[in-house]
């Protein structure tokens, strides 16, 4: 596989001409994860964008890439300029120990998980161009990893609203092509993400979601279950009676089997418990 990346570098090195710079990169992305990229950086500019070749013909990779243009973005690392795009997302801590290493973060009392920095440099029709806040970059901005965290929470809940939906309703919504309609069925299961459903899973922090969420539903409790970085589902069920190990093994199942490695956030079960405002690992 290196020597066909290797061959398509060659290729689109040639494409583009001397004006730019092409090479392979690995990228670390969630759960330490590494993929390879190539990563195309016009002469001059500080930050490049990075291409995924997955084996597709090369003709319309090249083609693809030709036809992307390089942001026009300010990369300026400066507070005043990138304060307002600063969000949080989460992950899991201990997936991604060695990421982690270079990220200014946070543990997550009670949950396995951990809070980390992202700027959004633009988010349009065609995608979001983003990069994690690295040691470095924290350096840059000069700021402490408590004002990131402060910064970074109050974007992400003003910018990335909470949305709360049932079961029944998303199914339907994704039917509405088909007309199907699902059946109502009981309303133990709700999808609670962000709307545009990318890097929702932050929003069970949000002060007070959890809780207006069980007054409504006047219960005492709820079970939290990580579905992706994307997203989480909300179960209403009796604690007392719950078979935590059945939902935990089903957890890892579904991840194991549908949740791509990228995208997993966790194998546990939290419940959320208004009594004491606490979100934790269910035991």
């Amino acid at each position: 596989m290196d020597d066909k990346i290797g061959a398509v570098v060659c290729k689109l090195q040639q494409r583009l001409g001397d004006d730019y710079e092409v090479r392979i990169v690995d990228v670390t992305k969630n759960n330490d994860t590494v993929k390879k990229g190539i990563s195309v950086r016009k002469n001059g500019e500080k930050i490049g964008r990075i291409y995924y070749w997955n084996g597709e013909a090369l003709e319309a990779f090249l083609g693809d890439v030709e036809s992307s243009p390089l942001p026009n973005i300010d990369f300026e690392m400066s507070l005043k300029k990138q304060k307002d795009n600063i969000v949080a997302i989460l992950i899991n801590a201990e997936a991604n120990k060695e990421r982690l290493k270079e990220m200014p973060h946070r543990k997550v009392e009670g949950l396995d998980l951990a809070i980390v920095y992202k700027i959004i440099f633009k988010k349009d029709s065609e995608g979001i161009t983003s990069s994690d806040i690295n040691n470095g970059m924290m350096a840059m901005l000069r700021v402490t990893e408590d004002e990131l965290y402060t910064i970074a929470m109050k974007n992400t809940k003003e910018y990335y609203a909470s949305d709360i939906k049932s079961m029944t309703e998303t199914l339907n919504d994704m039917m509405k092509e088909s007309q199907d309609i699902v059946e109502d069925i009981p309303e133990t299961l709700f999808i609670l993400s962000n709307e545009t459903r990318q890097f929702g899973a932050i929003c069970m922090l949000y002060p007070e979601v959890l809780k207006e969420f069980c007054e409504e539903k006047m219960i005492g409790g709820v079970f939290v279950i990580p579905s992706s970085i994307h997203e989480v589902l909300l179960m209403i069920a009796d604690k007392n009676k719950a078979d935590v190990g059945y939902i935990r093994r089903m957890i890892k199942e579904v991840n194991n089997e549908n949740v791509s490695e990228v995208e997993r956030l966790s194998d546990s079960l939290y419940y959320y418990d208004v009594a004491t405002d606490t979100l934790r690992i269910a035991e």
